[in-house]
């Protein structure tokens, strides 16, 4: 099980397996809506962008990562500050070992730390094992969009999911950085 892994934040050292993690996804399944493999430096310029403000967790066991899951803005504008999105991959034949529910868990922990109100998944659809880890860390169905993405010969549908943290009324402090007070 995941108990072999260390969950932790990532370092800039981590980046150069995610593009490996998350373009098997990109090449061999429709639930990543990218059309071309992504490389290093993809991942390398949103991880020096966001990191500070987003974490990004790794699941590592021996100097190999195991999944990664990472938060990023769920929109550029202020109303939606207390708000991101969070993505979760595991490395193909890491699968079934509590990785992608044991990454998630350590990100709502820490976005719910930092301040985040609420927190939204993207679902490509069909993705039973997504919707049921979502589904029992209390994210709930906000919706679903018929026909958004074509890949792999098909048309996708694409389900929205929320998870609300803290008070639902009045104001809140913005945010913090992701900083040693936080993890």
């Amino acid at each position: 099980m995941h108990s072999d892994y260390t969950i932790r934040i990532a370092d800039a050292a981590d980046i150069e397996q995610f593009a490996e993690i998350v373009n098997y996804y990109i090449e061999n399944t429709a639930i990543n809506f990218h059309d071309r493999p992504q490389s290093d430096e993809v991942w390398e310029d949103m991880w020096e962008v966001l990191h500070e403000k987003y974490p990004f967790v790794v699941a590592e066991k021996d100097g190999v990562l195991g999944g990664i899951a990472y938060a990023s803005p769920w929109k550029m504008r202020g109303a939606y500050k207390w708000t991101c999105e969070v993505t979760v991959y595991v490395r193909s034949g890491h699968e079934r070992q509590g990785l992608g529910r044991a990454l998630t868990t350590r990100m709502i922990e820490l976005l719910d730390a930092q301040g985040y109100r609420a927190i939204v998944a993207i679902i490509a659809l069909p993705n039973d094992a997504s919707v049921a880890l979502h589904q029992s860390l209390g994210f709930e169905h906000a919706g679903t969009l018929k026909r958004l993405g074509f890949k792999s010969g098909e048309w996708r549908d694409v389900s929205f999911w929320q998870r609300l943290h803290g008070p639902q009324d009045g104001d809140a402090p913005d945010p913090v950085k992701l900083v040693s007070e936080v993890i």
